[in-house]
């Protein structure tokens, strides 16, 4: 069976319902240190570290300032659990700029 093209991610703050893309790969910090994750990899549960989250998509690389949370990778998809999420360099609308779907909390 080939391998996806694309792993979708799911990202979660209390302010926000989540931050929808279908991702080539993510570079994320970890407890451990940075990971990266490309679709198709293997499950994996681990706790994540205040830093820099990095996504590839559409030829573009993008990165969002994360804080502590948690992170569940599935071959298909990954759900980032987090304190905060912040642009770096950009505003949430420029965010949303980037064709992904942005929906906050009422």
């Amino acid at each position: 069976m080939p391998l996806p093209d694309k792993i979708h991610l799911e990202l979660v703050t209390p302010i926000m319902m989540g931050l929808h893309l279908d991702v080539v790969s993510i570079i994320a910090p970890t407890t451990e240190g940075y990971v990266g994750i490309l679709p198709g990899h293997t499950f994996y549960i681990t706790s994540l570290a205040e830093g820099k989250l990095a996504v590839r998509f559409n030829d573009q690389f993008k990165a969002v300032r994360v804080g502590p949370g948690y992170m569940e990778v599935n071959p298909d998809y990954v759900v980032v659990v987090t304190e905060m999420m912040e642009g770096i360099g950009e505003t949430i609308k420029e965010v949303q700029a980037w064709g992904i779907k942005y929906e906050e909390k009422m």
